[in-house]
């Protein structure tokens, strides 16, 4: 959090939680500011983190499945979020049902759906698969009820020991009725490093699994409500502006899956993920915000492809990736990833001179973060090989980008006379 309140993105010195505490006071006092802790475990220390933000005079708002302590959240601040009242979860169960004013629910359908929410404990999540399941298969109500209503069987959810069993055997309904594609492609969707992803990339995956048409595994996890679709008219047409994101139920189950399944169908699955978003940044470098939609996924695809050694697709994310750390201020993430891909790059022994510019581009921005950073010296030191490279190959619009870069550079530096 005191990365993202420096103006430069740094992270700071300290190191000891008490230092960080000191820190937090002195960088955050003064400041108007929402601090959000989502999903506070009951093991972690919060008053460590809580106290000082507090005292500097944040405004604080705190989620957990726990009530937290006193000294953390005070009882007339503590709000306690039940689950839906019975005519609440009715009222869900209908509408995923698709039953309109024009087609309504009979009293004995209607029966059946009392049965039915009442099962799976008017948990929300779960009542909204069950209504959109029974409309796909065209389930009698009465025998869903039946189904829920008996104790066997069922999907466990990894990490989730507070669902209902007839939670768990809605997402059973829900998942193990379908085509062995969707749910394939279902799973595949933890490749992304976030439950939100686009359209089109979600779609890559399916390719990239051998579907032939994933377009209809993808429109039954929309119609089972596994997956919710939304529009983002913010974005330009030519971007994945229509967006796919999983409940954290759900994405915590596909993530089980997908870990089961071979570390080889793991890996290609992950690099058609990675490849595809190295391509969406390359074409889309300049668009700052259609990168920030899918900052995280960009990222999780980096950090995969370090660690599994595709040297070619960090330089691909990197490249498409630089100007955004530029000019959204990401200075620390910059530099690490960039430090990453130069390093890829200047181990590629059959460059070719579109390698080697494109190289040298890493460069330039890498130089730029440093600068901003404020290591002049060694952002002047990476410029020059930049220039070096932009001059063997000929392009003059990155030798002069370069040479203004390095003029700034060295004026910082004192040297007024090499930097005119």
């Amino acid at each position: 959090m005191l990365i993202r309140f420096d103006p430069l993105r740094r992270a700071p010195e300290a190191t000891e939680l008490s230092q960080l505490q000191d820190a937090a006071q002195s960088t955050l006092r003064g400041k108007q500011a929402l601090v959000v802790l989502d999903n506070v475990e009951p093991e972690l220390p919060a008053i460590s983190v809580v106290a000082p933000l507090r005292s500097a005079g944040l405004t604080l708002l705190l989620t957990a499945r726990q009530t937290l302590p006193h000294t953390v959240a005070s009882a007339e601040a503590t709000r306690t979020l039940d689950l839906l009242r019975a005519e609440e979860a009715l009222t869900l169960f209908i509408s995923a049902l698709g039953r309109t004013n024009a087609d309504p629910i009979r009293p004995a359908e209607r029966a059946a759906a009392e049965r039915i929410v009442a099962a799976l404990g008017n948990h929300t999540l779960a009542v909204k698969l069950a209504g959109a399941y029974a409309a796909a298969e065209g389930r009698d109500l009465e025998a869903l009820a039946r189904e829920l209503g008996n104790a066997a069987g069922g999907l466990t959810l990894p990490g989730d020991d507070e669902t209902p069993e007839a939670v768990r055997r809605t997402f059973a309904l829900s998942l193990d009725t379908l085509p062995a594609d969707a749910q394939q492609l279902f799973a595949g969707l933890a490749v992304f490093a976030t439950p939100e992803c686009g359209r089109q990339a979600a779609l890559a995956v399916g390719r990239g699994l051998g579907q032939s048409h994933p377009e209809q595994s993808l429109h039954l996890l929309l119609t089972r409500a596994l997956v919710d679709p939304s529009n983002d008219e913010t974005l330009p047409q030519d971007s994945d502006r229509e967006r796919l994101r999983m409940h954290p139920l759900l994405r915590a189950l596909a993530e089980d899956l997908y870990h089961r399944w071979p570390q080889a169908e793991q890996d290609a699955a992950a690099l058609v993920a990675a490849q595809y978003l190295a391509n969406y940044a390359e074409t889309h470098q300049t668009a700052d915000s259609v990168l920030a939609a899918d900052e995280g996924n960009l990222s999780g695809a980096l950090e995969w492809a370090h660690a599994h050694d595709h040297p070619e697709v960090v330089v691909d994310l990197a490249h498409g990736m630089r100007k955004f750390w530029d000019v959204r201020g990401r200075y620390g993430e910059g530099m690490r990833y960039l430090t990453w891909a130069i390093g890829e790059a200047d181990r590629h022994t059959n460059a070719t001179t579109d390698d080697r510019r494109r190289g040298a581009e890493l460069g330039l921005t890498y130089s730029t973060l440093l600068y901003f950073t404020g290591h002049v010296a060694d952002g002047a030191l990476v410029l020059q090989r930049s220039l070096a490279v932009f001059r063997t190959v000929h392009d003059r619009r990155g030798e002069g980008a370069a040479l203004g870069l390095l003029g700034e550079l060295t004026m910082g530096l004192g040297q007024n006379d090499a930097a005119e």
